[in-house]
């Protein structure tokens, strides 16, 4: 029997969590006799189904492919596993994600954690799981779910949740993120802000990767057995593929790993955690392996390519390379090759993309070797697809460090390479190849005739500085004229301690002035030709445009130490150099000057026209406020709009103050972007040493101080000054997002049961107004009601949750047959306005709800600002048949007389009595003279906030009638309401 062969695809070849998988994928494979194919769908050019005609079963990781993808392959009744995707599949194997949740909740209770958010997304499986899980461990354990507990990163990015949970003032003491990548950058934010871990915020994250144990504080975290969900796959894959019996794999447990971070004081074994620079290191050692390889592939010759000898500098020794061919646009030419023993290269058949590579070398154990897995890559550059190669082995699929894609780059080297190849093939002679290779590479051949000062060059050196030969006179005197000023010394160095015979030959690198003005950077190479006298009579070498290489040594500083949007110093070149001037500063006893640069309405921008104007705005503003500083200065993007200024050396407040005014003057100026016109304004905060501070941590959070201080006045600048508090929240962004919420549909209704103590049933229930923010979560009412209060939306959104509560309450009668009861909160400005009465008789109408089923709740307060017109608006509810409450009461001053000429028929007493009832005899003693006087009055009595068993038992033997309260259910939409009503039974057990 042919062996069997499953295909695997993946959106990353390498790292730590894919680099996992295929490895245990092959490895279990292997056990099994199946042969593996790997196939990295995030290539650029991935189009095809490699391999479909016979692959036996297909494994998919996350977003690898889409829905059309999987169609195609049912299409050829092919089985379908799923590792962490929400895509239809056959099966799926799966990390037991809501053990880990409960685990990690009921580990951060038991340090006291019961405010616990979820930072993370449902995008994948995985995080969709996490998340589910961790709302049912919150309810599993008692804490509250109903509030913002979800910070979605899909909807803000990490530093907006850490600023966001600063600026509510820690209203959470433990965050779980859904992966430790998350909760690294959490802890790197947390860091930023001030806010001490664990004492102020635990975190936990999940994975386990090494650099969780080298963070400070070591991350606690969860180690999931990545090797076993692959060796899963493709052991239930096999079996599908069988026809065995299927066992459908258990869920995988992850072991929790104990650290710092939750406030364990576990050790962390130095020993195991990855240097950094290891990471750095293999980094550079890629990089420069792949460099070094390009240029090598550019010396090849014609055809040299393609013998694949090149293969020799990376870790594959063997594969299929599948070349378009001319002649047929539907296949592939074949051939096969082996580094090892000699083998060399051997022509197949021509196969379409679907047969590639060839089923016949799965068959050849002599090719495979030891190996059970070939990866496929496309061979591509630029726009132009030129085949795909199949590699055997996974050698260069590092596991524990980051996704580097050198695979797909060993292709586009090969494609570059046979790019160049064809072009060989056109050329005549050796020298116009010569000059064709050095106008492909940059390079160049070049002499110097020391006797008359004449140089002479060929290739393309002229081409990569802009000339033609004619342009520029071949004299030494015009050559070293466009070596940029400050790197000529250094090349006249070089050149002379070659000449005096210190070094065999000179190799130096500088800038070349570009015809058009700009520089380049080349690599010039030389050895001086000596007569029989000793005397020089030529120097000969050779020059290489490496302005690519520079710009990728650039590009890895740049991304170490630099911010990539502005170009300003990143958060850790800023902190160093910080470091550094306010050290100098403390020796040479001079003041420094901290400013902390924050843009007024910035956000406005981002909203008005997209991230990516305000990415303009945002190079603006740094470009105008380094051209105002000093070499000396130090200028940072910590974040955001916000930029940090350091400036040593100032003589006094008056002096910074002066520097932020010329900064936000400069800023001033109207800023062109294309045809729009920007005003920016911004405020600085200025803190200074020694006079506010000691240390970098004391300086940076005075300057934000003052910061906030300047904006409260209106922008500009502001010194600290001692006992500046950061201003409460802005207001205006939940103003304008409640206008869109209720036609976004974003306000919910929701229903706590009230309940009869007598009768022990459930006789009605009170609405809850709630908003559920796709920007900030469940808003709590106590933000938004005084804003909907203030504004005037409390009068149309008053209206739709009085018509949400009478339709529930006559459909649940029209359904059930039972009558019940809804209560409806009413406002102030509800209740004053004019057509009040109407617009209740127009949504009982509507809605076919019984009015005697309605009950108005208002508060003390709201009577007693107009006595008469509330008792006439009360009289006309009255006469609907409706019920009126007084809601809070014992909260106001109504007097008795006024209590007994309102037609009202109920009371509810305030929770605030409730809660310390069974604790003070005071509010119990108060409590039972409010049910007494009820009682007198004919009235019912309904007590709230009703909390544990003991107050329940205690209102009962008090008289109250009915309690509501966490006791017998928390607020709970109207489909859940609905479903606690029917399984309630008479005894009011559930």
């Amino acid at each position: 029997m042919a062996q069997k062969i499953i295909g695997v695809l993946t959106p990353v070849l390498d790292g730590f969590y894919y680099g996992k998988l295929l490895t245990s994928i092959s490895r279990k494979a292997k056990e099994l006799g199946v042969g593996v194919l790997v196939i990295g769908t995030s290539a650029r050019y991935y189009s095809d189904y490699y391999a479909s005609d016979y692959v036996d079963g297909w494994i998919v990781i996350m977003d690898a492919v889409d829905e059309g993808y999987i169609q195609h392959l049912r299409s050829l009744d092919r089985p379908i596993i799923g590792i962490n995707t929400l895509i239809d599949v056959d099966y799926r194997v799966t990390i037991n994600n809501k053990e880990i949740m409960n685990t990690a909740v009921e580990h951060l209770l038991s340090h006291g954690h019961t405010r616990i958010v979820y930072i993370g997304d449902t995008r994948f499986y995985d995080a969709k799981e996490r998340y589910i899980g961790f709302m049912e461990a919150l309810r599993k354990n008692g804490l509250d779910s109903e509030g913002n507990v979800f910070f979605d990163i899909m909807q803000m990015n990490t530093l907006d949740a850490a600023v966001t949970l600063a600026e509510q003032g820690h209203p959470f003491s433990a965050v779980i993120a859904v992966n430790d990548i998350i909760a690294i950058e959490l802890i790197n934010h947390f860091k930023a802000l001030n806010i001490n871990m664990p004492q102020e915020i635990a975190i936990v994250g999940i994975d386990d990767v090494p650099m969780a144990r080298s963070i400070n504080p070591p991350l606690t975290t969860f180690q999931v057995p990545v090797d076993e969900l692959g060796c899963q796959a493709a052991e239930l894959l096999v079996q599908v593929i069988l026809d065995q019996d299927i066992e459908i794999p258990p869920q995988l447990s992850a072991k929790p790993v104990y650290r710092n971070s939750c406030g364990c004081h576990a050790g962390v074994n130095m020993q195991a955690i990855v240097d950094p620079a290891d990471t750095i290191q293999y980094l550079n050692n890629m990089m420069s392996r792949n460099f070094n390889l390009g240029v090598l592939m550019q010396s090849y010759k014609n055809n040299e390519t393609k013998e694949m000898e090149w293969l020799m500098h990376t870790p594959f020794r063997r594969g299929v390379v599948g070349l378009n061919d001319p002649k047929s646009k539907d296949a592939y030419r074949v051939y096969q090759f082996s580094l090892d023993e000699d083998k060399g290269k051997k022509e197949m058949r021509h196969v379409p993309s679907s047969a590639f590579p060839p089923r016949e070398v799965w068959e050849d154990p002599s090719f495979l070797g030891k190996e059970n897995v070939m990866v496929i890559v496309p061979i591509a550059q630029e726009e132009l697809i030129l085949g795909s190669m199949a590699l055997v082995g996974l050698g260069d699929v590092p596991t524990q460090l980051m996704p580097f894609n050198t695979t797909f780059q060993l292709a586009n080297f090969f494609a570059s390479a046979l790019l160049r190849e064809a072009i060989y093939s056109e050329l005549q002679s050796y020298s116009e190849q010569l000059e064709i290779i050095s106008s492909l590479t940059h390079d160049g051949i070049w002499e110097i005739d020391v006797e008359h000062g004449e140089v002479t060059s060929k290739g393309g050196i002229f081409k990569a500085l802009g000339y033609t030969k004619a342009e520029i006179p071949m004299t030494l005197d015009a050559v070293t004229n466009i070596i940029h000023p400050e790197d000529l010394q250094k090349a006249r160095a070089e050149f002379i301690r070659h000449l005096s015979k210190e070094m065999p030959a000179f190799e130096v690198e500088f800038r070349c002035r570009h015809k058009h003005g700009h520089f380049i950077w080349i690599q010039v190479n030389g050895n001086a030709q000596f007569d029989s006298a000793g005397r020089i009579y030529r120097v000969v070498g050779s020059v290489k445009d490496i302005t690519e290489r520079k710009r990728t040594e650039e590009r890895i500083h740049q991304l170490a130490y630099c911010d990539p949007l502005t170009g300003l110093a990143n958060r850790l070149a800023f902190e160093q150099r910080y470091t550094v001037l306010l050290n100098e500063a403390k020796a040479n006893n001079s003041r420094l000057a901290v400013l902390l640069l924050d843009l007024d309405r910035f956000k406005l921008i981002n909203d008005s026209y997209g991230h990516q104007a305000g990415d303009r705005v945002l190079r603006y503003v740094a470009q105008q406020v380094t051209s105002q500083m000093k070499a000396d200065d130090l200028v940072g993007r910590l974040g955001g709009d916000e930029l940090e200024i350091v400036v040593p050396n100032v003589q006094d407040a008056r002096e910074a103050v002066e520097i932020a005014e010329e900064i936000l003057e400069r800023l001033r100026e109207p800023f062109f972007d294309g045809e729009r016109e920007y005003y920016i304004s911004g405020s600085i905060g200025i803190a200074l040493y020694p006079d506010h501070g000691a240390d970098v941590e004391t300086l940076s959070r005075h300057a934000d101080l003052a910061m906030y201080q300047a904006k409260e006045v209106g922008g500009n600048c502001q010194v600290f000054v001692p006992g500046t508090k950061i201003p409460s929240s802005h207001l205006l962004d939940i103003e304008i997002d409640l206008r869109k919420a209720l036609a976004g549909r974003q306000l919910i209704v929701y229903y706590q049961p009230q309940y009869h103590l007598n009768q022990g049933k459930i006789l009605g229930v009170e609405a809850l107004l709630r908003w559920d923010s796709p920007k900030y979560g469940l808003v709590s009412p106590e933000v938004f009601i005084p804003i909907a209060e203030s504004t005037g939306l409390i009068i149309e959104i008053g209206e739709w949750v009085l018509r949400e509560a009478c339709r529930f309450s006559s459909s649940y009668k029209h359904q059930e047959g039972d009558a019940l009861k809804v209560s409806v909160n009413i406002s102030a400005r509800q209740l004053n306005h004019a057509n009040f009465v109407d617009a209740v008789r127009r949504v009982l109408n509507e809605t076919a709800c019984d009015p005697y089923d309605l009950c108005l709740e208002i508060t003390e307060s709201m009577m007693l600002t107009d006595i008469n017109y509330s008792m006439r608006i009360v009289r006309e509810l009255i006469d609907l048949g409706v019920v009126v409450s007084i809601d809070d009461f014992g909260t106001g001053y109504s007097s008795l007389s006024l209590l007994k000429s309102f037609p009202i028929s109920e009371l509810k007493i305030d929770k605030s009595f409730i809660k310390d009832m069974t604790a003070s005899e005071e509010n119990t003693a108060i409590v039972h003279a409010i049910i007494k006087i009820s009682q007198i009055l004919s009235l019912k009595v309904v007590a709230e906030g009703v909390e544990t068993l003991e107050q329940m038992h205690l209102l009962r033997e008090l008289g109250v009638d009915n309690i509501q309260g966490y006791v017998i259910s928390r607020p709970m939409p109207q489909e859940d309401m609905i479903l606690f009503l029917k399984d309630f039974d008479s005894e009011g057990q559930r």
